[in-house]
């Protein structure tokens, strides 16, 4: 008897675990370029997406520069408090380093 599989057609890729870490191994056709990936999660399924340089969608500077000017009663927000943990972070970030 034949059971035809809900996933059948998709691609697949084996988990492993390295220490308390969980992997995917999957294939060559879909290597990422670089160190890192950016991962999220959107239901059950996680996605995961170069976290190389990124870009704007095509139209997006020619969409903002015909919107109106910014009015009067716009209200800038406050600065947030002062978080150690979040400056360093932040500091690490930066290219230019703390200043």
């Amino acid at each position: 008897m034949y059971i035809d599989h809900p996933d059948k057609g998709r691609d697949w890729a084996t988990l492993f675990t390295i220490g308390g870490s969980q992997a995917a191994r999957h294939s060559k056709a879909y290597r990422f370029e670089g160190s890192h990936v950016l991962v999220h999660q959107e239901g059950r399924a996680v996605i995961l997406e170069p976290s190389g340089e990124a870009s704007w969608p095509e139209g997006h500077w020619d969409a903002l520069a015909a919107l109106d000017p910014v009015t009067d009663d716009f209200a800038v927000p406050e600065a947030l408090p002062s978080s150690t943990h979040r400056d360093r972070v932040l500091d690490e970030m930066d290219p230019r380093g703390s200043e």
